[in-house]
């Protein structure tokens, strides 16, 4: 406990430690007219007004990120309308999925480069931290024109900070209880501890960049007296540096590395009949290293990037009464792309936008068993070269139209071409507000994954053994968006209907039963292209400045989600969903608060249908108070309502963290 306290205290002290640091205006958050400054870049892979994009882009600020206390990226946009945020099946952590798109098929980046996939599901974004991140930008619907294979879904782009001239920095602390969940069984203890910096300077043609991020938990549990826990206890780190040399003014080279390592154990109680104590344990070490260049001459901006990431993600499971680890399966991924863009401004008023990108990824994954040694279940490697081309061409004075392919040739899987075009009509004001059409039709395409070709994940001990299939093929979707927005100075509408068709989807099937010698009739389930799915539906947002401090957000979202091999509902997916924000953020007064709410509609758990998971809301409410120049102290409750899932039910959805109380102190220097 004394480490635990002592942890505690660094992580609040290390804030009072910098208080004699030089005072700056506290930055305000973006509302309102505020928004139509704000330039986003992932909708068409470069620079545009957020308010002038023909692509619909979603945008949360740096600003947002800390008035909700978000702690990592899945706290950070569970906000944004049309998102589910899912608990990743099998491991800890968090993925997102998209218009009923699940995670497997949406790309997360960060500045613009993939992160991987941390199993054959999605992205877990509980691994990545918001020390240096400026802005989150998303985008939903197939985007593989601009981002290739995987971004049938859309895509979440996590922008970190640039530098800018003399000394800026932001470092903060807090420490968090679960309540009567605390696995200490005191509700006045630290369950969780956490500490984020991040550190820039820059002088004439020089610039560097440092963060951290750590968050240590306890985890929690529904009953102290039992062995089971219900959160893991571990520590997540996060850690990047970057150097920039600008030898003349419009160019810039830099290099960065960062890391993320995470050490997590999760106790449960083994199958019947032995029903013995167990250790999970789940180990990652993240290694990603970049290198790039940006030239901006007269009318072409030219940017290349060399990109290396080494992620390793060993798990164990050991019975606690016995010597030695009972099973144990270490996965390695290792990627890497080298990738050129130039964006052309025409002489008749056109922006061309062309790029190429070699990538390459290798897996391997062997597993441990105490009956036979070390086996392989994964071994593959392939590679692709992409081109892509775009060009944002303004028709006329009202008509923006933003068409251009993708041209991607597989090592495995030969060519594919993949279509796109984005618009804008912007019409004649309405009553003293703009109002205007956003468009887009795009190819959706995604290529197998080596897990899914070459996995052979054996779990006979629980009755199933689950095979990849070498001649599993690519599967592909066709995309469609139409936005009508009415905007004004305070005043914001967003109405979206969307609708993505997916063929040849690869799923796991059952295909036969094998007598093991051990333990007797397994079940054997393979990948393969068996599934036709369609989700549709529509969006409706809204954005209003109830004054100069006082910003309300609200999102309704409809989702028909279709299997249609069964003609039934795709499983997970509600078909209602409603989030609000309503944040205070005065110019004048120290406070400012922020109060969220989300609900969702029932969903279904399994294939026919027959399991339902019943509809749930969630409350959050979060404050900051600045007490001196540029130090705040911070607290929330989310959750507040402590709506958490039966865990005896394997059919319950609802969210698996209850109510969670936390207070810190914030130090911030722009």
């Amino acid at each position: 406990m004394n480490t635990k306290l002592a942890f505690s205290a660094a992580s609040l002290l290390s804030v009072c430690s910098t208080l004699t640091l030089a005072e700056t205006t506290n930055p305000e958050v973006k509302t309102g007219s505020a928004q139509a400054e704000t330039v986003v870049i992932t909708g068409s892979r470069t620079e545009k007004l957020l308010l002038e994009s023909p692509v619909r882009v979603e945008v949360i600020s740096r600003e947002e990120i800390a008035l909700k206390n978000a702690r990592d990226l899945s706290e950070a946009i569970k906000d944004v309308p049309g998102l589910l945020i899912k608990p990743i099946h099998g491991k800890s952590g968090s993925e997102v999925w998209m218009q009923g798109v699940d995670a497997k098929r949406v790309i997360v980046l960060v500045d613009g480069e993939r992160v991987s996939q941390s199993t054959n599901s999605g992205t877990d974004l509980t691994q990545i931290g918001l020390a240096n991140v400026e802005q989150i930008e998303i985008v939903k619907g197939a985007t593989s024109a601009l981002y290739g294979s995987n971004a049938i879904g859309g895509v979440v782009n996590v922008i970190t900070t640039d530098p800018v001239d003399g000394l800026s920095y932001t470092v903060k602390g807090d420490v968090g209880s679960y309540g009567e969940q605390n696995i200490s069984d005191n509700q006045l203890d630290a369950a969780v501890r956490s500490s984020a910096g991040w550190l820039s300077y820059k002088e004439d043609v020089y610039d560097l960049e440092f963060s951290y991020d750590v968050r240590d938990s306890d985890g929690f549990t529904t009953d102290v007296a039992t062995w089971d826990k219900e959160g893991p206890s571990g520590t997540r780190l996060n850690t990047s540096a970057e150097v920039g040399f600008s030898p003349v003014e419009n160019a810039r080279i830099f290099t960065s590395f960062a890391t993320y390592t995470e050490d997590l154990i999760t106790p449960f109680t083994g199958a019947a009949p032995a029903r013995l104590q167990t250790e999970k344990t789940e180990e990652v070490e993240r290694y990603t290293y970049r290198l790039g260049g940006d030239l901006s001459l007269e009318s072409d901006d030219i940017s290349v990037r060399y990109f290396y990431e080494d992620f390793q993600n060993p798990t164990t499971q050991d019975i606690v009464t016995n010597p030695g680890i009972e099973q144990k399966r270490v996965p390695r991924h290792i990627s890497q792309s080298l990738s050129a863009q130039i964006d052309t401004s025409t002489s008749y008023g056109t922006l061309r936008t062309f790029g190429i990108e070699y990538f390459e990824a290798e897996v391997e994954q062997d597993q441990y068993k105490v009956a036979t040694g070390w086996t392989p279940e994964v071994d593959g490697a392939r590679q692709n070269t992409s081109l892509y081309y775009q060009e944002d061409i303004y028709a006329s004075d009202s008509l923006e139209l933003l068409p251009g392919f993708r041209y991607q040739d597989d090592s495995d899987f030969g060519s594919y071409f993949s279509p796109k075009i984005n618009g804008r009509y912007d019409f004649s004001s309405l009553v003293g507000l703009d109002h205007f059409l956003r468009f887009g039709v795009g190819k959706g395409y995604r290529v197998p994954s080596l897990k899914e070709r070459y996995f052979e994940f054996d779990h006979s001990q629980h009755g199933y053994k689950v095979l990849g299939n070498p001649v599993t093929k690519p599967e592909y979707s066709n995309s469609y968006q139409l936005g009508w927005v009415l905007s004004g100075d305070s005043f914001e509408l967003d109405l979206n209907l969307f609708r993505n068709d997916l063929k040849d989807m690869i799923e796991t099937e059952f295909v036969r039963m094998e007598n093991d010698p051990t333990y007797g009739l397994v079940q054997i389930f393979e990948y393969g292209n068996i599934s036709k799915a369609r989700t549709q539906g529509a969006e409706i947002a809204t954005k209003l400045e109830l004054n100069e401090a006082t910003k309300l957000t609200a999102g309704y979202t409809y989702l028909d989600a279709k299997d249609l091999n069964t003609g039934l509902n795709l499983t997970k997916r509600p078909r209602h969903q409603i989030k609000t924000n309503l944040s205070y953020t005065p110019t004048d007064s120290p406070l400012s608060v922020s109060v969220s709410a989300r609900w969702q509609d029932k969903e279904y758990f399994d294939d026919t249908n027959s399991q339902i998971s019943p509809s749930y809301a969630e409350f959050d409410v979060s404050g900051a108070y600045k007490l001196y120049q540029d130090l705040s102290v911070f607290a929330g409750v989310n959750n507040i309502t402590n709506t958490q899932k039966d865990f005896k039910s394997s059919s319950d959805l609802r969210p698996e963290q209850g109510r969670y109380v936390l207070v810190g102190l914030r130090l911030d220097h722009f």
